[in-house]
Formats: structure tokens, sequence, C-alpha cells
């Protein structure tokens, strides 16, 4: 049986969470933000102010609201589930796959390029599997490539400093691969070209 804590419990997002999951295979932990006031300790729900120590055996932490307690999580090995309106990012999003520059040979008839050389794959892995909730990644759609990130996969370590510089390195100059349908999205605008017939996406 899962074992879960959910920070925040009392929260609208908290409270929907452990009244989907209580009745599933797991048991839920219902914890507050922070010290409990006193409308959380008669309400209904019963929760508990968080504490580190309440979080031996726990192995997955779901964060609606941001603990009080920074330190909470600290030295806790389980799995983090982010899902507050800001979550906290290790870095800023990178886009190591973009468009085919103007002029830039293209080294496979795909419709966008992709890192291919081992050590890039190794990095941008690294970058991925580094971020909160991600448990897996999709290689490009090659079989060489699919080795290559599986090569890399089983080679995998936190990012440090060095890879981060690297990383920002390789990102420099590529645009997000949707650039034009996130700045159309910012606008309140529908894309104007239309999505393959069938689609599950088109309104």
């Amino acid at each position: 049986m899962l074992k879960i804590a959910v920070v925040g419990a009392g929260s609208l997002l908290g409270r929907e969470l452990v009244d989907m999951l209580e009745p599933r295979e797991c048991s839920v932990l219902p914890l507050s933000h922070g010290p409990m006031t006193r409308d959380e300790e008669f309400s209904d729900l019963v929760m508990f102010a968080p504490e580190a120590s309440l979080l031996e055996g726990i192995e997955l932490v779901i964060l609606a609201e941001t603990p009080a307690a920074p330190e909470l999580l600290t030295g806790y090995a389980g799995k983090v589930l982010d899902l507050r309106d800001e979550p906290e990012a290790s870095l800023d999003p990178m886009p190591l796959v973009g468009a085919w520059p103007k002029g830039t040979p293209k080294s496979r008839d795909w419709w966008y390029r992709m890192v291919e050389e081992p050590q890039d794959i190794e990095l941008a892995l690294r970058f991925s599997l580094s971020q909160q909730g991600v448990a897996a990644v999709i290689p490009a759609s090659f079989l060489d490539l699919l080795d290559r990130c599986i090569t890399a996969a089983k080679a995998f370590k936190p990012l440090d400093e060095t890879a981060v510089a690297q990383l920002k390195q390789m990102a420099a100059g590529r645009d997000s691969l949707f650039l034009g349908e996130e700045q159309q999205v910012a606008l309140n605008s529908r894309p104007w070209t239309p999505l393959h017939p069938d689609s599950p996406h088109e309104a």
C-alpha cells in the first residue's frame, strides 16, 4: 500500500486530493501547510501539523501548498509531486530541441532539430530527470537515438553547476519548438493553422 502525505490538505486542492486518494489502495496522511489554526483543529477533516518526523516511511509527498517550514523536506528521500500554482523549479525551462535554423544542413529528414551527440543526450536526460515529478522521458523517433538515450539513462546522475552551465550554453539561441503557438496563446488567440482531421485537440 502506497503511503502518501498531502501538504496543504486544508486547501481546496488538498481536500480534493485527500478525498480522491483515501478510497484507493493507499494510506493518506493529511498535513496542514503550517501550524494548525483553530479552524483547522475543529474542521471536519482530520489534519496534522507538518513535521519531518511524520514523513518517515512516507513514499510520496504531494505539495498542494507551500510548507511554512522550508526544512520540512530536508533529508526526505521519497518522491515529491509539486501541484502548487507556482511550483519551484531547479532550472528555467531550456529548449534543447528546436526548428532547423536557416542555412543549417539537416542531419535527419525530420521536422525538428534534436540533440544527437552522446554527451549532449546525457546532459538533456540529466536535465529532464532531475525535475521534480518527472519519472520518464520520451526520446526522438529514431532507433539509434533511442539506444544512445538508454546508454545515457543508465549513467544518470543529478545535475551539478558544471552541467547547468553546459545546458545553458546548449540552449542559447534555440527558440521553443512551439514559439509561434505559445505567443498566440499568450495573446488569447487561436492558432491560424488547422489541426489534422479527427484531432482530439480541435475545439
